[in-house]
């Protein structure tokens, strides 16, 4: 039954939490992480005690036997749904509220990818980056944005208002998000079209965990290879394996280095940490410098890959 599998997926991702491991990658979380404080891990404990009865059918929830929907296309809107948008009559963290945004898209659409709208809002001057993280800014709190320090850990919360003012520009934001995959939006659909009529590079979340971690370390050009036979290239466009060297350079995995008399991408630290290595290998007798990505580097990739398809928040 798929809602037992997804309960039992639930269930494995909690249980490697509360045993203060990163739910993804299977590894510790360092010291500090708020899943080793007590609080947190009793939390995590009780749920995964109330999802085990459920899954072993003590426990009845009254909306169980409602089927899960999973997105499988970007998310859009219709001019008609689009019109029909109005915000939540409280605050929300900006996860909540695209899952909000999510429900009046219908059926069959992902979730808006919070790092693309976090992004918007940055360039519109709502939020900033700072060295501590996603700050407000005076625009920000105007427009009813705020951060709130109670609970774990601070949190940044949208007022009715707020939620309103990104409303008033879905459109804009769409667009933005759109330009930024290298297409357009349909205006009559509200589905992202990239260039030539084919849709952005996407995976479902099924076809992200088929994703093999893939031996010995590979390049860059391989992992993109084995990411892209997933998909219908005639229908969608491939990742290119500048997408991902862009974003891990931009996030300090990686940097322009000269080996050899020659320019080259190499590894940071921040990257041989992350299982990014450079190496000198050999095709058909002849050696050359490569950076290749082990375990830990092939994980990172992932991961980013579950954002770019809106899924990982």
């Amino acid at each position: 039954m798929e809602d037992n599998r997804l309960l039992l997926h639930a269930i494995d991702y909690l249980t490697r939490m509360a045993e203060g491991k990163d739910p993804l990658s299977g590894l510790y979380e360092p010291e500090g992480s708020c899943l080793y404080q007590t609080r947190v891990n009793r939390c995590l404990l009780y749920t995964i005690e109330q999802l085990r009865k459920i899954a072993d059918g003590q426990l009845v929830p009254a909306d169980l036997a409602r089927p899960a929907t999973r997105g499988d296309r970007p998310f859009a809107l219709t001019p008609e749904q689009l019109a029909s948008l109005k915000p939540e009559n409280r605050p929300l963290s900006l996860s909540r509220f695209l899952d909000y945004l999510r429900s009046f898209a219908g059926p069959g659409c992902k979730k808006l990818s919070q790092k693309q709208v976090t992004a918007w809002l940055v360039s519109q001057g709502l939020l900033e980056r700072g060295e501590k993280g996603t700050a407000v800014t005076p625009g920000g709190e105007e427009a009813g944005i705020y951060r709130s320090e109670t609970g774990f850990q601070p949190v940044i919360l949208y007022r009715p208002s707020a939620q309103q003012w990104i409303i008033d520009r879905m459109p804009a934001l769409l667009d933005w998000i759109a330009q930024s995959a290298g297409g357009t939006v349909d205006p009559e659909t509200g589905e992202l079209i990239a260039r030539g009529g084919k849709r952005p590079f996407s995976l479902t979340e099924e076809e992200l965990d088929e994703l093999p971690i893939l031996p010995g370390g590979v390049s860059i050009s391989r992992f993109v290879q084995e990411v892209n036979r997933h998909i219908d290239p005639g229908s969608m466009d491939k990742l290119k394996r500048e997408t991902l060297t862009g974003w891990l350079t931009a996030e300090g995995y990686l940097e322009q280095k000269e080996v050899n008399g020659r320019k080259t991408l190499s590894p940071t630290p921040k990257g041989e940490q992350n299982g990014i290595r450079l190496e000198q290998r050999s095709v058909n007798g002849r050696a050359y410098w490569g950076v290749v990505y082990y375990d830990e580097g092939q994980l990172l990739l992932l991961n980013h890959l579950r954002t770019l398809c809106g899924i990982s928040d």
